[in-house]
């Protein structure tokens, strides 16, 4: 009677451990993104009553990212900030232009657009369906 395993048998486990691994590592990459996206959107959403109050009640010429105290860059985006234009039905007000996406097309963003009423909607550019978040179906 032998003991231990044979070659062909360690062969199998190995082989199984690498396919496990391999759909772990890609589930994981897609989750990466998907919450690298998710944060960019929270990152712009995060500044809208700030945006709402100054755009509503200053009336300003011109709007920064220190009237809003964010920062034009972060880790994840380059941030511009517009005044709304109300001859339009929508203009877009808060964008994040994502750096450093691989899996995305360059210059992919995600952006609030806002209406004459105060009304916002998300949207994105270059962004695939399956990643981008629900708010902005």
């Amino acid at each position: 009677m032998q003991k231990g395993f044979s070659l062909i048998e360690l062969i199998i486990v190995i082989a199984i451990i690498g396919i496990i691994s391999t759909s772990a590592v890609s589930s994981y990459y897609f989750f990466m993104i998907k919450s690298r996206i998710n944060t960019a959107l929270y990152e712009i959403s995060s500044v809208k009553p700030a945006y709402e109050i100054i755009v509503t009640q200053s009336l300003p010429a011109t709007i920064t990212h220190s009237d809003l105290n964010i920062k034009p860059e972060t880790s994840l985006c380059s941030i511009s900030i517009t005044l709304p234009d109300y001859t339009l039905s929508s203009s877009k007000v808060l964008s994040c232009t994502l750096k450093n996406q691989s899996a995305l097309q360059n210059n992919a963003e995600i952006y609030l657009t806002r209406t004459p009423s105060g009304q916002y909607q998300c949207k994105t550019i270059g962004i695939p369906n399956y990643l981008i978040p629900t708010e902005c179906k």
